[in-house]
């Protein structure tokens, strides 16, 4: 008798175990929570015929169970050709440059996160290899009137056609999709993640060696991901821990990689914007681990100066906003570990104030005469991170002239004031920021999880606002409930944990 009943849409496994299936592409979560890795499914086209005959029909049965034994096999493990561990460096006369320091500094080399006496296993399943990429597109990209752009990352569909799958930005990817379903299902990494993750670092480690491979956009982007996947698979332990060494390294080499790439990166639209990408990466770690940017960014924007084009005006005119107030931050902190309270001279507060002060002006003029598209995911993400250097900013004055006696000073009443309005107008700008960034629509914060990228890039505004005492009190919970809605909905689980690093801001 023929089959006419509707073909199941569920993956193999789950149609095998007659459980519903939550159709996630691609693979779905509930194999993920028993252990498994989703076998797949059907292909489109046998979900729209129908099966005419009992050999059909075991044809068909003889599939699935060839590719749920497949899935079985990849869970337990293959026999694997051992690789030592290495850890990422770069051997090169112009080595990897510290953040803080103009002149080549010497290699750091990075160990996975997790210790193990296993070895690397090179071979990564055809069908990580498969998935991952999608994973990366879907999540660096958003809605747009019902179509996905990748907005300033357009350039990232081009860069994986040029790559093959020994590539380092192949085994990259592999090793963040593995982290990122780890966060999603709230599991603990298991011993094929950490192996995928040591066999990236080594082929990015062979492609730094290489004076070709190094200049790359996708040996760049690898390193860039690197500096992701350490964050994802930090929050993915039981006990909060403090920034992992290996993703300061990662932004350390992305300093010394956009330095050796020299002024050519700026001559072309991509170009310009994979700089972006990674350059703005590294200003939030600088802002967050209160460090100056990096020396050679002065240099960099002149460089770009006579190529630059409307589309990179505003991203332009944050960075260079960005850097300034960075390093006065910077200068902040400086100044209050080195001398106590008692000890400190009206006059040095006055000339920080000043600076400032001048600071905000050129901010509030070029915001006035300067307009951006909300809508668009980069330039919000980029606007996002001039809100937070400028709150951080507001904030350190405020620390600074409530532990020092400021009775010379006149109006030092309202200038109180008056910081404390900027820093709460500023808290709000990022609250209001919310929806956009992560495509949520009025009435769905709770039943859908939003844009991932979107959520990543806010991390650092919101614990910037739930961390500071004078944001509102209104601010601070929505921040942080938003906060724990990214970390348990979209497996960005270091967003959970509402505490400032240790060292990362003055003591109140």
């Amino acid at each position: 008798m023929p089959n006419t009943g509707k073909p199941s849409p569920a993956c193999h496994l789950c149609r095998k175990r007659r459980v519903n299936c939550d159709l996630t592409k691609p693979g779905c979560h509930r194999c993920v929570k028993i252990g498994k890795i989703c076998p797949g499914y059907r292909p489109e086209l046998d979900l729209l015929f129908r099966n005419q005959d009992k050999d059909s029909i075991a044809k068909k049965k003889a599939l699935a169970s060839a590719h749920i034994a497949d899935a079985d096999l990849g869970a337990a493990g293959r026999t694997r050709t051992p690789r030592p561990v290495q850890t990422l460096s770069m051997s090169s006369k112009s080595g990897p440059t510290s953040v803080n320091s103009g002149t080549p500094a010497q290699p750091k080399h990075l160990r996975p996160t997790w210790t193990t006496t296993s070895t690397i296993c090179p071979q990564i399943t055809e069908q990580w290899r498969l998935y991952s990429v999608p994973i990366i597109l879907n999540h660096f990209s958003a809605s747009i009137n019902d179509s996905h752009s990748c907005g300033s990352l357009d350039f990232l569909p081009d860069v994986y056609k040029e790559i093959n799958d020994e590539s380092c930005l192949s085994a990259t990817t592999v090793a963040f999709a593995k982290a990122y379903i780890t966060n999603l299902s709230q599991q603990q990494p298991d011993k094929e993640q950490i192996h995928t993750y040591g066999h990236a670092l080594n082929l990015t480690n062979a492609a730094l060696r290489d004076p070709v491979e190094r200049v790359k956009d996708s040996t760049l982007i690898a390193v860039w991901l690197l500096g992701i996947h350490e964050i994802l698979i930090s929050s993915a332990k039981k006990e909060p821990a403090p920034v992992p060494e290996a993703y300061i390294a990662h932004c350390q080499g992305l300093v010394s990689l956009l330095a050796i790439r020299g002024p050519a990166q700026f001559s072309s639209r991509r170009g310009r914007n994979v700089f972006w990408t990674v350059y703005m990466f590294i200003l939030v770690h600088c802002m967050a681990a209160n460090i100056s940017g990096p020396p050679q960014s002065c240099d960099w924007f002149d460089l770009m100066l006579p190529h630059l084009t409307k589309d990179d005006q505003h991203a332009f005119a944050v960075a260079n906003h960005n850097y300034r107030l960075i390093l006065l931050c910077k200068r902040i902190i400086e100044f209050v570990n080195k001398f106590p309270a008692d000890a400190r001279r009206p006059s040095d507060i006055t000339s920080i104030l000043r600076e400032s002060d001048i600071l905000q002006s050129d901010v509030e003029i070029w915001n006035s005469s300067f307009t951006f598209d909300p809508t668009d995911l980069t330039a919000l993400y980029v606007h996002n991170t001039l809100r937070a250097a400028l709150f951080k900013l507001q904030y350190f004055t405020l620390l600074l002239v409530s532990h020092t006696d400021m009775t010379p000073i006149s109006n030092f009443d309202f200038r109180q004031q008056h910081t404390i309005h900027i820093l709460q107008n500023l808290s709000c700008e990022i609250i209001e920021s919310i929806p956009l960034a992560l495509r949520e629509t009025t009435g769905t914060c709770s039943e859908k999880p939003g844009n991932w990228a979107g959520a990543l890039r806010l991390v650092w505004p919101l614990g910037l606002v739930s961390w500071v005492p004078w944001a509102l009190p209104e601010h601070r919970k929505e921040s942080q409930d938003v906060l724990q809605r990214i970390g348990r909905k979209m497996g960005i689980r270091f967003a959970i944990d509402c505490d400032p690093p240790a060292g990362r801001f003055m003591n109140h």
